[in-house]
């Protein structure tokens, strides 16, 4: 009848619904689908820039230096939440490091960037000094491009603030911190340490006639364990950890986050020459016009990071640096080569501040190093 036949067809109006196809879901997207949630991204603030940067790149040796990624999160956009972070994050094999940049008005008020540290394995941690370095170099030929002169304020995760001074790609982090030491005590651990490292009880020093500092627990932000080696040959003999995660608990158990390893070298004809003439077990300082500098090639085996030798690792540097000067061996200045073992040769530089009265402040450490930017693209999340 008529009035079935209109029951018939509200009925159908009303629950059209069900009879639609499938819209498909976001895991099930096409290329097509994926490149409009791209623009729709870009279009809701989700677009960042993403800069590759090396940190502690060496001047005359090509391909050093530690790579970071720096993530640049647009000052009108919101911040990008914590697990969008670490995915990003795990994307790469070595640190990143995600910037947030204030507002114009912001920076006006005093506003400072956000830094924001990750390890290759989504692990946020609160301070990489090559990543501060590197993020800092790349934020200030990003707001001030023109400029060769200048000095990038930030404050991290955890609220502590920091600055970097970028003069001609040339970053130095001032670190306020104080040296915190203790003996690496385990000693069957240590030996499992040395085993795995593929070195022999002689091939560390126990410190020598200078008195250097010995299977100690050395920090300014993270405790690196120091180990003089007898000679460089001994240095670039050591082999990465075969097991990663027995590494990672034998570290547990001596409290470090990393082995470093070094060596003083012998003095050179000229700076470039560091630590390519053979090594000596010598007192050696190098003066490059404003004071003295100690030299030393050094190698990081870090606890747990995704990879198992660091190229460049500034907080190792810096904490090797400060038990130097704790036994009064330098002048306040110091010169550390690393990744050379690994084809990838860097340098950093490390100086210490001057107390009123013109003696070494310990506690003002300035970690120094070239920082080269590699490229740079607009991405979205």
């Amino acid at each position: 009848t008529d009035k079935h036949t209109q029951n018939t067809r509200a009925w159908c109006q009303r629950n059209a619904l069900h009879h639609r196809p499938r819209q498909p879901s976001i895991r099930q997207t096409t290329p097509q689908r994926r490149l409009r949630l791209c623009i729709m991204a870009t279009n809701m603030g989700r677009s960042i820039v993403k800069v590759a940067a090396r940190a502690f790149a060496h001047p005359t040796s090509p391909g050093g230096g530690n790579p970071v990624t720096v993530f640049l999160s647009s000052s009108s956009a919101s911040p990008l939440p914590a697990s969008v972070q670490a995915e990003l994050a795990k994307s790469f094999e070595w640190e990143s490091v995600v910037a947030q940049l204030p507002s114009p008005a912001g920076k006006e008020k005093g506003l400072t960037p956000l830094f924001r540290f990750f390890m290759p394995s989504g692990e946020e941690v609160s301070f990489c000094a090559h990543a501060a370095i590197g993020a800092a170099a790349v934020v200030a030929a990003e707001t001030e491009p023109t400029s060769t002169q200048t000095k990038v304020d930030f404050h991290t995760g955890e609220g502590d603030r920091q600055s970097v001074s970028v003069s001609n790609a040339e970053g130095e982090l001032l670190m306020e911190a104080q040296l915190e030491e203790s003996i690496a005590g385990d000693f069957l651990a240590l030996g499992k340490i040395r085993e795995s490292l593929g070195l022999r009880m002689e091939d560390i020093s126990l410190g020598g006639e200078e008195g250097l500092p010995s299977y100690i627990n050395s920090s300014v932000a993270r405790p690196k364990t120091l180990l003089p080696m007898s000679d460089l040959n001994r240095l670039h003999a050591a082999r990465n950890p075969p097991d990663a995660e027995k590494f990672k608990a034998l570290c547990d158990k001596i409290g470090s986050t990393g082995i470093y390893l070094y060596c003083p070298c012998k003095a050179p004809e000229t700076l470039d020459d560091v630590c390519e003439n053979g090594g000596a077990n010598e007192k050696v300082e190098k003066d490059d016009g404003m004071g003295t500098f100690k030299l030393f090639e050094c190698r990081q085996f870090p606890r747990f990071s995704g990879y198992p030798e660091d190229p460049a690792t500034g907080i190792a540097a810096a904490a090797l640096a400060a038990s130097l000067q704790k036994r009064g061996i330098g002048t306040g200045a110091y010169e550390f080569i690393q990744g050379t073992a690994m084809g990838r040769k860097s340098r950093i530089g490390i100086r210490f501040g001057c107390s009123d009265d013109g003696s070494v402040d310990t506690e003002k450490i300035y970690c120094s190093g070239l920082v080269e930017i590699l490229s740079k693209e607009d991405t979205c999340v």
